[in-house]
């Protein structure tokens, strides 16, 4: 079993990037959502899923197309 660190970190007007837009990347915005950054996805493509979720929220921009290294400019997390 592969172990985990835990860490707690504070984002809160902050700048995310999520690279992907399946399964993980949901799992990533269920577990910022009451935080108060800014989210960024860059995704050739998103899940129905993550489409559903991120409906209405106004923090979250998604970029269809592939990650490029200028993507990662200015973000606090990645």
């Amino acid at each position: 079993m592969q172990k985990r660190y835990p860490i707690f970190l504070n984002l809160s007007d902050k700048q995310v990037l999520i690279a992907g837009g399946g399964s993980a990347c949901l799992e990533k915005l269920m577990g910022l959502s009451e935080i108060p950054c800014q989210i960024q996805i860059v995704s050739p493509e998103i899940s129905p899923a993550v489409h559903e979720f991120i409906s209405g929220k106004p923090n979250i921009h998604v970029i269809l197309r592939t990650l490029e290294e200028t993507d990662l400019e200015g973000k606090d997390l990645i």
